[in-house]
């Protein structure tokens, strides 16, 4: 799943620096168990599900045929998957009973004989409270046709059909899915049939035939706009042709979708070139849905998407849907073709399909912007191990298999791909990687495969990198020390990494360019391997100036000590985008004569809108006349994407000005919706006198993904002005979008904690929320709660802790508790709060995927 909105890990941009080491906790305790796979005593080896259904009608009716084969040890029994049903019959193909009990999510089926291979047929009835959703007219949205759709992932397939739900085992599958007449069914595979079986109902046949996992299953049912898109030539197995398609509920807007989906076919025949191995599936469709629970869901040619996918004209000003599409569908080789072996294993899928926004974004935008993509990656990893907890890439002990989608999983994952890629250079790397999707095809992989396959392309040992970056935690922290003194350049490295499992020094190569008197460039290499290092270069003058890894070619976190007119000369020279990022950011923490110059004019003239907006970023930091007059002016720059930095940068000025520069801004005016967004933010957070009635009114205005009213509540959340709560609880109304009770409820946490009057009154609603509240906004009351610190939600919280059918919840509530117990024994709870906030942005990520696009 994904992680820009992409799929199950939103990155969002929270940096790394300030963070308080005091929430960090240790990924998995003494009581975390240790997860293995599961015998494979029994395998299946065709399953067939036949559902009857109606998306507006509560329940289904079911029959599942599993082709099995037994293993010599299986002793005649089959343990089979199968959660929230009810079972009618379980019989053998020529329809005799066989003995079956159902319990604790498990059917164990006996008396299969000795023969090395069984038919089973399960009857069932269901309406699970996974796996199954459906969507349909609200309070909010009364025309919403009913939908119906699947969600799979981690293990929510067993909820739908008898299976051995996990990611080793992989089956072909086929759907007969018998609906009401006119709607749509997509479902993984091919259409084989589309039959009326009698009046009003219909049924569609898809079958996958090749093998996939129970969690790849797909079934989407409702009405819906289909748009097809071109066939993409000689792509698929075998030179087959590729279709395209995509589905959306019916009253979407058609002209939505080709803006935001349109470059797939481009994507597909991009991987097709760059992994050397054909698309695997008949097809490829994205269906869009209402609600959904992800950003996106890879399944098996048929990937789900949420609706926030579909940006309108306005908001494709700040952004697009580019780094969503290609995720999931690079997970049709990394997930879907070779699946991970294990959970455990999942970086094989998740940092993949991460990697591969880089892959497609430097050819498709520009290197910069790539690079800049990759270096916000590297901040949300950093952010996550730096706040809230370190682990393994390759971890075994979780309490459930969505706890281990994290930043490590994704942005780590992606990051250390990235790296394996500059330490072993293009030939060797990407051949590795057709071998290992060649060999790999239709199965399972572990770390250990990957690894062979580089070895094998490289004829490099790669156990040291393997157990450094893999299986080992964390990554290098390096402080470099860049000095120069009679002809000689000197680099002093240290590297500063410490704790448990962590290496005490990587082995790494990072490029060194060097500036000349002359203007020339050099590059050096400087190779790591040691805690501490020097490296001495004989520079006959003084260089203009030096910097190190300014492509990013390594996972590092860097500390660059150098004299303040190399860092300005980076500022203004440096040949990539992350060069100029840094020298900004080591800027901000200077306070030398040439600092805030420097600044303004790369905020006034630099060509990228990243480096301008670290510049801005800068500027607040250092406050002061200058630099708060030089933020108010950029507020007219032409590019929408540096104005919303700039805006959001001066809401972090305290300065007067800064604040009344903000209520000066005509937001009416602003075409960018991102601007106007981060705007209403900043108003809020400067505690302007108008705050509260400017704000309010945004609170009630639509806007792609609610996100001019999601803003608006965060900012009248800051206000500390008891008038905002007026505003605040009527967003959280039942006849309220989720996306907008879900930011009512956190901004009613920021407001009480601000005005403590108010904390009883929103304790209460947010216990309303928590009880009625979709899934968005149970999340958002838990975190508030948390974070609110009062006892009178103890209660509450424990009983989601303990029984919550979802594990992100559970885990949420948790955490709550856990600040609510570090407050009640005296102890300090700004970290743990802190922690709490992360989990909260972190199930966001998982939610949305949209990262840049959508996240705050």
């Amino acid at each position: 799943m994904s992680s820009h909105l992409t799929d199950k890990s939103l990155l969002l941009a929270e940096g790394h620096t300030g963070v308080r080491l005091a929430a960090r906790r240790a990924f998995a305790t003494a009581e975390t168990p240790a997860r293995f796979p599961p015998d494979r005593t029994v395998r299946v080896t065709q399953l067939t599900v036949s559902l009857t259904l109606d998306p507006a009608t509560p329940g289904f009716t079911a029959t599942a045929r599993l082709a099995l084969a037994l293993h010599p040890g299986a002793s005649g029994q089959a343990r089979l998957d199968l959660g929230a049903v009810t079972v009618t019959a379980v019989e053998d193909e020529t329809g005799a009973p066989l003995a079956w009990s159902h319990h604790e999510d498990t059917l164990p089926v006996e008396a299969l004989g000795d023969s090395g291979a069984a038919t089973i047929v399960v009857h069932y009835t269901g309406d699970p409270p996974r796996g199954l959703y459906r969507t349909g007219p609200t309070a909010a949205e009364p025309d919403r046709p009913p939908m119906a759709w699947t969600q799979c992932q981690d293990v929510d397939g067993h909820h739908l059909f008898p299976c051995i739900d996990h990611p080793s085992h992989k089956q072909p599958i086929t759907l007969h899915a018998t609906v009401p007449t006119g709607l749509e069914v997509v479902g993984n595979g091919a259409l084989v049939e589309k039959t009326e079986v009698r009046p009003g109902w219909t049924r569609w046949t898809w079958t996958e035939t090749r093998p996939i996992p129970a969690y790849l299953f797909t079934m989407v049912v409702g009405p819906m706009v289909v748009v097809a898109d071109e066939t993409v030539a000689g792509a698929g197995p075998g030179g087959a042709d590729v279709p395209v398609r995509y589905l959306a509920p019916a009253g979407t807007d058609p002209a939505l979708l080709r803006p935001n989906l349109g470059k797939t076919p481009a994507m597909i025949a991009f991987c097709v070139e760059r992994l050397g191995v054909p698309y695997p599936y008949p097809r490829y469709d994205q269906v869009i849905v209402h609600d959904f629970i992800f950003g996106g869901m890879e399944n098996a040619g048929a990937t789900t998407l949420t609706d926030v996918a579909l940006l309108p004209p306005a908001a494709r000003l700040d952004g697009d849907m580019d780094d969503l599409v290609i995720h999931e569908l690079a997970h049709q080789w990394f997930g879907d073709l070779v699946t991970c072996e294990d959970w455990s294993q999942a970086w094989l899928n998740e940092g993949w399909a991460t990697y591969m926004q880089y892959v497609w974004a430097a050819p498709d935008k520009g290197e910069d912007d790539a690079l800049y993509d990759l270096l916000s990656t590297m901040d949300n990893y950093m952010g996550e191990y730096s706040g809230r907890y370190r682990r393994a890439l390759v971890e075994g002990r979780y309490d459930a298999p969505i706890d281990l989608f994290d930043r490590h999983l994704y942005e780590k994952g992606g990051l250390v791909l990235h790296t394996l890629r500059g330490q072993l250079g293009e030939t060797a790397f990407w051949g590795g990687v057709r071998d290992y999707l060649q060999t790999h095809s239709d199965g399972g992989a572990h770390t250990r495969d990957f690894q062979r396959a580089l070895e094998a392309s490289s004829g490099r040992s790669l156990e040291r990198f393997f157990s450094e970056w893999v299986t080992g935690v964390g990554h290098p922290e390096l402080k470099l020390q860049l000095s120069w003194a009679g002809g000689t350049l000197t680099v002093h490295a240290s590297q500063t990494q410490s704790g448990d499992r962590v290496a005490a020094a990587f082995a790494l190569s990072l490029p060194l360019f060097i500036e000349h008197a002359d203007g020339t460039v050099e590059e050096q290499s400087l190779s790591l391997g040691r805690r501490s290092q020097a490296l001495a270069l004989s520079v006959a003058a003084r260089p203009r100036r030096v910097g190190v890894d300014p492509r990013l070619t390594a996972l590092a976190a860097l500390t660059i000590e150098a004299p303040d007119d190399w860092l300005v000369a980076s500022l203004a020279r440096d040949e990539a985008v992350v060069g100029r990022i840094r020298a900004a950011r080591a800027l901000a923490k200077k306070r030398g004569p040439t600092v805030v110059p420097a600044l303004v004019a790369c905020l006034e003239g630099d060509d990228h809108w990243s480096v301008r907006a670290a510049a801005a970023d800068a500027l607040a930091r250092i406050g002061g006349p200058r630099a708060v007059a030089a933020l108010v002016a950029a507020t007219a720059v032409d590019c929408p994407r540096t104005r919303a930095q700039v805006v959001a940068a001066l809401g972090r000025c305290r300065a007067p000005a800064a604040r009344e520069a903000l209520a000066a801004l005509d937001a009416a005016a602003e075409v960018s919706l991102r601007v106007r967004a981060e705007w209403a933010a900043a108003l809020g957070r400067s505690r302007h006198p108008s705050a509260v009635a400017r704000l309010a009114p945004l609170v009630t205005t639509d806007s792609w993904s609610s996100l001019l009213a999601r803003k608006a509540l965060e900012g009248l959340g800051q206000t500390a002005d008891p008038a905002a709560w007026a505003p605040i609880s009527a967003a959280a109304a039942a006849d309220q979008l989720g996306r907008v009770r879900a930011a009512a409820a956190s901004a009613a946490g920021s407001l009480a904690g601000l005005c403590p009057p108010l904390r009883p009154a929103a304790r209460e609603l947010l216990l309303d929320l928590l009880a009625d509240g979709g899934f968005r906004v149970r999340l958002a009351a838990i975190s508030a709660l948390g974070s609110l610190g009062d006892n009178g939600a103890r209660g509450a919280l424990a009983a989601v802790a303990q029984s919550d059918p979802d594990a992100r919840t559970r885990a949420t509530a948790t955490a709550a508790l856990r600040t609510l117990d570090a407050a009640g024994s005296g102890a300090s709870v700004d970290g743990i709060r802190d922690e709490l906030r992360r989990l909260h942005d972190r199930n966001d990520a998982l939610i949305d995927r949209l990262a840049r696009i959508e996240s705050p």
